[in-house]
């Protein structure tokens, strides 16, 4: 199969109209074009058309994809094809048919009340730019791709606005801590990325994660990862009081309507096990 771009796939061009119109990121575009792509070459394998590829096509590319990835990637690959084929005007259903596996429940990882706190104490002793990162995921809840995409015009009013999934943007309230570091980076930057990284341009997400690690080393904290710093977030807002639906719409948790999925940010209601013991140890 010769290799194609964007613009040159008539039924993908139709496609990245749409995205366009919904100001979907760069990143969130390629996610798209990679699952269309891997979609395409199978059907091509086979001699099979788009238009006449049907659930049995499209059942057998599930599970070539679960061959090769994890459950969640190839449902999430699932959904991206559904929505292609929802905007492009193909068959609207065929993949609402694909019977797709269960992803076990996993409560996710997130940082003990000590962790945090020597987490955060480090904080002083990081660069600037590492500080940014470190806030921005445990006092703001961002993810890696809202950290590289946040420019300065996206805060205002002691607010992030942020672009997440799907294009959709939230408010976030700028904790004080990520305000004043946010105003000093702000004042020795010279480009309209919060997070430059070459030549001005949005930080590699491995460059992030990179870097949360070796905070992480700093404060004694094992392969830290950015999302850890998006859960504990998660669940120090939950601790605080605070009620799912609006945990669900700090972190930008939506469903494809606009509402908000409880069902995502209720895993953070689940105690560990650690901290049952520490319940236990209080009897």
């Amino acid at each position: 199969m010769r290799k194609e771009q964007k613009g040159q796939d008539p039924y993908f061009e139709k496609f990245l109209i749409w995205a366009l119109e919904e100001n979907l990121n760069k990143r969130t575009i390629e996610g798209y074009w990679r699952a269309w792509k891997i979609w395409k070459e199978f059907l091509w394998e086979r001699g099979i058309d788009v238009e006449k590829a049907n659930v049995v096509d499209a059942q057998e590319f599930y599970y070539s994809l679960l061959k090769k990835n994890e459950i969640s990637t190839a449902n999430y690959r699932l959904v991206l094809l559904g929505k292609i084929y929802e905007v492009i005007g193909l068959k609207k259903d065929l993949w609402k048919k694909v019977k797709a596996a269960v992803v076990p429940v996993q409560q996710p990882k997130s940082l003990s009340d000590f962790e945090r706190k020597r987490l955060l104490t480090i904080c002083d002793a990081l660069k600037l730019k590492d500080r940014v990162i470190i806030y921005l995921g445990l006092l703001a809840g961002l993810r890696v791709s809202e950290m590289a995409e946040l420019k300065w015009d996206n805060i205002k009013d002691k607010k992030l606005q942020v672009i997440g999934k799907m294009g959709r943007v939230r408010e976030v309230p700028l904790h004080p801590l990520l305000r004043d570091t946010l105003n000093e980076l702000k004042r020795k930057s010279k480009y309209e990325y919060v997070l430059p990284g070459w030549k001005g341009k949005p930080m590699n997400p491995s460059s992030i994660y990179k870097r949360v690690k070796a905070a992480g080393e700093l404060a004694g904290i094992e392969n830290l990862h950015p999302h850890q710093l998006r859960h504990t977030f998660a669940k120090n807002l939950i601790k605080s009081g605070a009620s799912l639906d609006k945990v669900a719409k700090l972190l930008g948790h939506f469903k494809s309507d606009g509402s908000v999925s409880l069902q995502t940010v209720a895993r953070y209601t689940v105690s560990t096990t650690e901290e049952l013991a520490e319940y236990i140890d209080l009897l």
